[in-house]
C-alpha cells in the first residue's frame, strides 16, 4: 500500500487540488471544497497503538456537490458521511485488490472529475 507522502506527491504532480489525506476517525474540523483521501482505519486501535492502515479511498467536494471513490465497493464509513452533509456523494466503484497500483487508483477518478470538461 502506498504510503500518505506517496499519495500526496502524485497527487501534486497531477496537479490535484488535494485539501490532506486523513485517517476516518481524523477528519478536519472545517470542509473545504477539494479532494480528500481517507484511510478507512482508524488511527490507533483500543490499546493506543498506531495502525498501519487498511487501504485508501477518495473523495472530492466541488461547488454543491461531492463524490466518494472506494477501490472495493464500499459506501463511506458513519465519519465520512457526517462530515459530508449536508452532501449526498454520488458513489464512483471499481473493485481492485491492495495493491499500490490499486491505491494510485484513487487519484484517478479525481482527477477525472476536476479536469473533466464535458
Amino acid at each position: 500500500m502506498l504510503t500518505n507522502f506517496q499519495l500526496a506527491e502524485e497527487s501534486h504532480k497531477l496537479g490535484i487540488p488535494l485539501v490532506g489525506i486523513f485517517n476516518k476517525d481524523n477528519l478536519p474540523n472545517e470542509r473545504k471544497e477539494g479532494c480528500y483521501i481517507i484511510n478507512l482505519q482508524d488511527d490507533f486501535d483500543e490499546h493506543g497503538n498506531d495502525q498501519m492502515g487498511s487501504h485508501w479511498t477518495s473523495f472530492i467536494i466541488e461547488k454543491n456537490q461531492a463524490a466518494y471513490w472506494d477501490p472495493f465497493g464500499f459506501n463511506p464509513p458513519a465519519n465520512v458521511q457526517i462530515f459530508l452533509k449536508p452532501f449526498r456523494p454520488s458513489l464512483c466503484t471499481q473493485t481492485g485488490s491492495k495493491s499500490d497500483i490499486s491505491s494510485l487508483w484513487l487519484v484517478y477518478p479525481i482527477f477525472s472529475m476536476v479536469y473533466d470538461e464535458t
